[in-house]
């Protein structure tokens, strides 16, 4: 029985994984197939965006790409690759960014089975395919949330560059102030004035009166659209999940503030009851974190397919969690199409799973933060 259990878990694994590499694969070779290399359209607006701040190109250009819903901070990322040719760029941003988050993973102490599975996670084929952003954020994500004990300004510090997605930074300097972290929760703040002053600095200082004013109505825009849009089937908020089952916009966003303010007094609870690091604590606040978000994509979360194959690597009882993760998003666009999108309700069963898991009580898990006892 048990024999025919693990079968059952490769053969969820590979069916996720052959759906995913099948699609996602050919978005990404699509790009390259045609004459003219066919830029992403997110990447090529991160590259317009950043050639503009550099004076390359006219602001009308942007316009031609759509609206750049980034703060100011990205540009500080962005302006260096738009030094390169697009094609060129976008290799050396999927390079350096699932580079950095392997790199990262490999720092909290995750194996090198688990990173190379993550690394083909559903959600991290998609970032690939679309030159998203979800390496770097899981990249900072697992430093931010994996090494806050070990190493505070590094974690400090890592959880500030979260500022170019700021709805998923919301939960950091709670978990640093609940436990006492004081360390990391002051490299938090430096960070956020560093990345604040140097775009302002490099790029001149009305970005930010721009971005503060024109922004939040763009953002408003996206996030009242009706269901469905053809980008709201990624989606992975308990706002669309809302809207996709009919609720209109005010009881949407309600929902979402409700669920948003559990998540961080949970986080809090978590922080503070289970201040010894483990990977449990890590999958929950990553899961919590995405939950806090009210706009947030199935190609945001590679961090959490991350932290689930390495919990996985390390006890048994959570492969079942991890395989129907890889499941659902794997599917995730059919399922969101031709039901509702259900990515936010499964976020939610995932955190209570591993809330109680990071009880000590439940804990077989290897610790993965604290340093090795000498002999």
């Amino acid at each position: 029985m048990r024999h025919l259990g693990t079968i059952g878990l490769v053969l969820a694994f590979l069916l996720a994984e052959v759906t995913a590499l099948r699609y996602y694969g050919n978005l990404f070779l699509a790009h390259f197939s045609a004459p003219v290399f066919a830029t992403p359209p997110d990447f090529l607006c991160y590259w317009t965006n950043g050639a503009i701040a550099r004076g390359q190109l006219p602001a009308s250009a942007g316009a031609a790409v759509g609206p750049f819903l980034y703060p100011p901070s990205f540009l500080l990322v962005a302006a260096p690759l738009s030094l390169l040719s697009q094609k060129t760029a976008y290799l050396v941003w999927l390079g350096g960014t699932n580079l950095a988050a392997a790199a990262a993973a490999r720092w909290v102490g995750m194996s090198p089975r688990a990173i190379v599975l993550s690394l083909l996670s559903p959600p991290n084929l998609y970032c690939i395919a679309t030159g998203q952003t979800g390496a770097l954020l899981a990249a900072s994500q697992l430093l931010a949330f994996g090494l806050a004990e070990r190493h505070p300004i590094v974690a400090g510090l890592s959880a500030s560059l979260l500022i170019i997605k700021p709805q998923f930074m919301l939960l950091a300097p709670i978990c640093f102030l609940v436990s006492g972290n004081f360390r990391a929760l002051a490299a938090f703040l430096t960070g956020i004035l560093l990345w604040c002053l140097l775009p302002a600095l490099f790029f001149g200082p009305d970005l930010w009166p721009h971005f503060l004013h024109a922004e939040p109505a763009i953002s408003r825009v996206v996030m009242d659209r009706p269901w469905p849009e053809p980008y709201e089937g990624v989606l992975i908020s308990w706002f669309i999940m809302l809207r996709s089952l009919g609720a209109g916009l005010s009881l949407a966003y309600t929902g979402q503030f409700l669920v948003s303010l559990v998540a961080a007094c949970g986080t809090a609870m978590l922080w503070f009851k289970h201040r010894a690091p483990n990977s449990a604590r890590l999958t929950t606040t990553l899961c919590l974190t995405a939950l806090a978000a009210p706009y947030g994509y199935l190609y945001d979360i590679p961090a959490l397919a991350m932290s689930l194959a390495n919990d996985m690597e390390r006890d048994q009882r959570t492969a079942l969690a991890c395989a129907i993760f890889w499941l659902i998003s794997g599917f995730y666009l059919f399922i969101s199409m031709t039901s509702f999108v259900s990515g936010a309700l499964f976020l939610s069963l995932l955190a209570g799973y591993f809330y109680q898991m990071a009880r000590p009580e439940n804990m077989r898990l290897i610790p993965v933060n604290l340093p090795r006892s000498k002999p």
